[in-house]
């Protein structure tokens, strides 16, 4: 009999339902979830130290969809518009939208982990929302989702917004500018509710012009920590 770790059980479980179709409804939704709030609990911190790689902000699962050709040498390249240099030319998927170490966290005895990147990205995230876009992209008409399929792609299209590299700069670019307006002070940003009310809902109603006109005169460093 083939062993199975307990910390992976929640991950199998939920690969199990997917490939299944399960949760059509909202009580087998709710028993589902139920028993990934159990199986969640034997889940531990894994760190495989493997840094100093570049890891993709956009899946390469993703980019494959755009690729140029779909045989021959122009099978893994892409186009690639370049905003600084307004041009368009042709990169390896492999080597695009990438970064290094971008998810890689510092934990708090010390030391770092990509538990981020390898587990909540790469074999949560991004491993079951590839398998409810492949449904959808294998189905001739509506593909007629299940709740758990739509919960999981709304989940992977959400993460994959507030992953990259410009929501990042843009969050510390909105976080500045509430700091020169006095409407923000350092120690607030360990307030959940704050971080809620004035960022989530935007109390003070920032706009985008606020936003595009606004230039940064400091620097916001942002310790990752786990």
């Amino acid at each position: 009999m083939k062993f199975v770790n307990k910390s992976d059980l929640n991950r199998k479980f939920i690969a199990f339902c997917i490939k299944k179709r399960l949760g059509r409804t909202n009580f087998s939704l709710k028993v589902i979830y139920f028993i990934t709030s159990v199986l969640g609990r034997f889940e531990v911190h894994k760190n495989t130290n493997d840094f100093s790689k570049r890891g993709h902000y956009i899946p390469k699962f993703l980019l494959r969809r755009f690729r140029i050709l779909e045989s021959g040498p122009q099978k893994g390249m892409i186009y690639q518009y370049n905003f600084s240099k307004n041009s368009i030319t042709e990169e390896p998927i492999n080597k695009i939208a990438q970064l290094t170490d971008f998810y890689i966290f510092k934990k708090k005895g010390g030391g770092h982990s990509d538990y981020v990147e390898k587990e909540i990205f790469a074999n949560f995230i991004e491993n079951f929302g590839s398998q409810v876009i492949k449904t959808i992209n294998q189905s001739e008409d509506d593909p007629d989702l299940t709740i758990l399929e739509q919960n999981v792609l709304a989940t992977f299209i959400s993460h994959q917004i507030t992953r990259t590299p410009a929501f990042y700069f843009n969050l510390r670019k909105y976080i500045l500018f509430l700091y020169k307006k006095k409407l923000l002070k350092i120690e607030d940003l360990g307030s959940s509710e704050f971080m809620n009310e004035v960022i989530v809902k935007n109390k003070y109603n920032v706009t985008y012009e606020d936003m595009i006109n606004f230039i940064p005169k400091i620097v916001l460093v942002v310790m990752k920590i786990i």
